[in-house]
């Protein structure tokens, strides 16, 4: 808990400083993502294993906020229709999803230069997110 603690403080005075004494706020994003997912049920060292599903989170002045973008399963449990069992739960959306909209946020663009930046992002093109639908006015 007190390290949940430190890392709100820490991002608080940057928002902080960024929104209040420098005024750009709203050219800031920040994405928190853990490099891999993790188990929902303890091991037998009572620590988890790596997974499959994870979450990110973004921040930013920019951004059409207070939403929640993928699917949440309903049920997290071994027989949920998400789980393949142990507590790993099968993402609903890749994590090129969200990737794609920040990339295009910071001025990459067509589909030559995402895909560039983005190599696998090709086979998910039903599921990105793009700059309109992830920050305000698409800016």
């Amino acid at each position: 808990a007190a390290k949940f603690k430190e890392m709100n403080d820490g991002i608080s005075s940057f928002v902080t400083e960024m929104e209040v004494h420098q005024g750009k706020w709203d050219d800031v994003t920040i994405v928190f993502a853990s490099e891999f997912g993790r188990t929902l049920s303890p091991n037998s060292g009572n620590g988890t294993d790596h997974a499959w599903a994870g979450n990110y989170f973004i921040l930013g002045g920019g951004l059409e906020g207070g939403k929640i973008h993928g699917q949440y399963p309903t049920d997290l449990s071994s027989e949920g229709p998400f789980s393949t069992g142990r507590g790993r739960i099968i993402p609903t959306m890749p994590w090129e999803s969200p990737m794609n909209a920040v990339a295009q946020w910071m001025g990459v663009t067509g589909e030559a230069a995402l895909d560039k930046v983005l190599p696998n992002r090709k086979a998910f093109k039903g599921s990105l997110l793009s700059k309109d639908i992830l920050f305000e006015n698409g800016d």
